[in-house]
């Protein structure tokens, strides 16, 4: 591995430190491990590790230091799987730290909700009992603020981003070369299957 290879890794890895051990949402993680490995120098772009190299740092650190973490990642699905199935019929679909089998203690269970009116999300949350807060949340692909919701439902708090029908076009397909991002209750429970 050359200089900038090692750099990169040594920035994934205290990114990763920061996520797991402090709770640091990804954005602040990195913005403060490149800040303090780069010594408040500007680091080279070729030093600075993509998210699919934080994902693998992460996921070696909880795998080392959170023996509670297989539990966790098992709880959190099936939190998310019965509350894609209570927000039937609205296509729901995991990802995040719930999708990706990746999570800290601090991690929600993200959902992306594609309907046809908005308000049938909050609703149904309101018919289960629960009090959604109203949050907003990044555009999964243009970056724009989307309408939210934040609930607690069964010892995990649960994210709620919500989309017009036409965002549904092109979220399940993967990026180039990588995996796909999100994948709905079919796709969910396989990877529950597989954790088993």
């Amino acid at each position: 591995m050359d200089a900038q290879g090692r750099t990169r890794s040594l920035i994934a890895q205290h990114i990763a430190r920061l996520m797991a051990d402090h709770g640091l949402e990804p954005g602040p993680a990195r913005r403060r491990a490149i800040d303090e490995i780069g010594e408040g120098r500007r680091m080279p772009s070729g030093c600075v590790p993509d998210a699919q190299e934080v994902d693998e740092a992460l996921r070696e650190h909880l795998a080392l230091f959170d023996p509670d973490h297989a539990a966790r990642v098992r709880h959190m699905r099936l939190v998310a799987l019965e509350m894609m199935a209570r927000l039937a019929p609205t296509t729901v679909l995991a990802t995040g730290a719930v999708w990706k089998g990746i999570a800290t203690a601090s991690a929600p269970v993200h959902l992306q909700c594609f309907a046809e009116e908005p308000k049938q999300v909050h609703f149904r949350l309101l018919d289960m009992g629960l009090d959604p807060e109203v949050l907003g949340l990044r555009h999964f692909r243009t970056g724009v603020e989307v309408e939210g919701l934040g609930v607690h439902w069964q010892g995990e708090a649960i994210l709620i981003s919500i989309y017009d029908l036409e965002d549904l076009r092109g979220a399940l397909v993967a990026p180039a070369g990588g995996t796909p991002e999100r994948g709905d209750m079919a796709a969910l429970r396989a990877r529950l299957a597989q954790q088993l």
